[in-house]
């Protein structure tokens, strides 16, 4: 019943009154993970289409939305390459690396300046 009371408290409360509580490891001096996790010496590399304005599928973000479906069947024909690329490209976004990383989308670390 105490962390009931805690979390009530702490939805009740602005979120000031919790900084100590909401540190970030940046603000801690953790250091910033790997960008990409290493690759082995015996991997094979693909290299992927590049994917910038000229080549993005185009498309009007509220037609889109209006238009999306969620899928529950999937085809067994394999994507590719530019499709891999594409979706890649939308999870991860990196824009360049400059001592940290900037990313087209938030991340859980916060270092998405």
């Amino acid at each position: 019943m105490g962390e009931y009371k805690t979390y009530r408290e702490f939805m009740k409360s602005r979120i000031t009154d919790f900084d100590w509580k909401l540190k970030a490891g940046i603000s801690k001096g953790v250091p910033q993970p790997a960008f990409q996790k290493p690759i082995s010496e015996t991997a094979k590399r693909i290299d992927l289409p590049e994917i910038n304005y000229e080549t993005a599928p185009k498309g009007d973000f509220f037609e889109c939305t209006c238009n999306r479906t969620s899928r529950r069947v999937y085809t067994q024909a394999p994507l590719t390459l530019f499709e891999l690329s594409f979706l890649l490209w939308c999870t991860q976004g990196v824009k360049k690396v400059i001592g940290g990383y900037w990313k087209y989308l938030p991340d859980g670390s916060g270092r998405n300046y």
